[in-house]
């Protein structure tokens, strides 16, 4: 199971923005037990803990707190220094634990995989766009967590050799480019072993609406951005499938949800891309397939340079975490960085409740 942020707000609804650190952490924590508990679960089932805090320097005091409250639970732990976190807190706190699924009654074997973890331990994946911002990040963390081969995919395997020459043979770079299917065919054919799928590759063209060139800049990121996506899906799920089910994880961005005018081409595209990913999940759920859509925010990246972003950007590596937490937990969405996950606290009820609903039950 995932708990998403816990932030130090007492049972009452009173908000410790004002609190010292020390209280403000104890508090985040009980909130992060009281979570674990509610859902059949504990402290002593957690396998991965994540703390965001405002300034490095508090970590010494956490770490002291954190040690009384874990026990002799010993989670992986990553601590994660931000900008700022809603309210003025100065720390919150996130966890995946061990938990039997719940006992509502499961109407249909294809939900089967909603509730269903994936580790990436000793498993293959394959990364589009590898080669540089977000998917380089994905390749890199999934080899921390144990992954026991990347298929580094790029439409220049040349641009991947750094991370190929680092890798001590666990990656392997392969030629795909989403907007050439024969090349998504040729790879679905040479890499057999894939158990897991990241569809991070996009491109992003800025275009107001009423622009001479927004039509042209919406088809362009159409095609990759959504019927490459569907390429990769149509191409790898017997892949997933021979390979016991697997896992489908897509970056589908915070622009799926939110347009910004001068991203509106881009923001359409992902809002599609969004829309073909929680089809996706119903249909890959068939073959047993997990599925995960990635929302970041603001992304160190060239793509966020490009984009006039880099003030707000936050490191790659948070999407990676977030992306292998939610597999880890079975969880559909995955919200990495603090705007982001700004976006995800007013966005979770509706998700939960329609989103991931089946709403065609009686």
């Amino acid at each position: 199971m995932f708990v998403s942020g816990q932030l130090p707000i007492a049972p009452d609804g009173t908000k410790l923005a004002d609190e010292p650190f020390d209280k403000q952490a104890k508090q985040a924590l009980a909130n992060v037990a009281a979570a674990l508990a509610a859902a059949g679960s504990s402290v002593d089932k957690l396998v991965q803990v994540r703390v965001y805090v405002t300034s490095i320097a508090d970590w010494p005091a956490f770490n002291a707190m954190y040690a009384a409250w874990a026990g002799p639970a010993r989670p992986a732990r990553a601590v994660v220094p931000v900008p700022e976190l809603h309210h003025g807190f100065r720390v919150e706190v996130e966890a995946v634990a061990l938990a039997l699924p719940a006992a509502a009654p499961i109407h249909s074997d294809a939900r089967r995989s909603f509730i269903m973890g994936f580790t990436v331990t000793g498993k293959t994946a394959l990364v589009t766009g590898s080669n540089r911002g977000i998917g380089k990040a994905i390749g890199e963390g999934l080899l921390l967590h144990g992954a026991a081969k990347v298929y580094a995919a790029a439409r220049d395997v040349q641009s991947v050799a750094p991370m190929v020459q680092a890798s001590g043979g666990k990656v392997v770079a392969i030629h795909i480019d989403l907007g050439k299917p024969e090349t998504i065919r040729a790879a679905a054919a040479a890499c057999k072993d894939v158990q897991l799928v990241v569809n991070n590759a996009g491109v992003l063209r800025k275009a107001l609406p009423l622009a001479a060139d927004s039509i042209d800049a919406l088809n362009y990121q159409i095609d990759t951005n959504v019927v490459g996506l569907i390429r990769m899906a149509q191409a790898f799920a017997p892949v997933l499938a021979a390979n016991g089910g697997g896992a489908f994880a897509q970056l589908n961005s915070v622009a799926s949800l939110k347009t910004f005018a001068d991203f509106s081409m881009y923001c359409a595209s992902k809002a599609a891309a969004y829309a073909v990913t929680q089809a996706l999940r119903e249909e890959l759920g068939k073959q047993g397939t997990a599925v995960v859509s990635v929302h970041p925010g603001p992304i160190a990246t060239e793509m966020a340079d490009e984009a006039g972003m880099s003030s707000m950007a936050e490191p790659a590596s948070l999407v990676a975490e977030s992306m292998i937490a939610a597999l880890a937990a079975g969880e559909f969405h995955a919200f990495p960085d603090s705007f982001a996950r700004r976006m995800w606290a007013a966005y979770q009820g509706f998700a939960k409740t329609v989103v991931e609903a089946n709403l065609m039950e009686g």
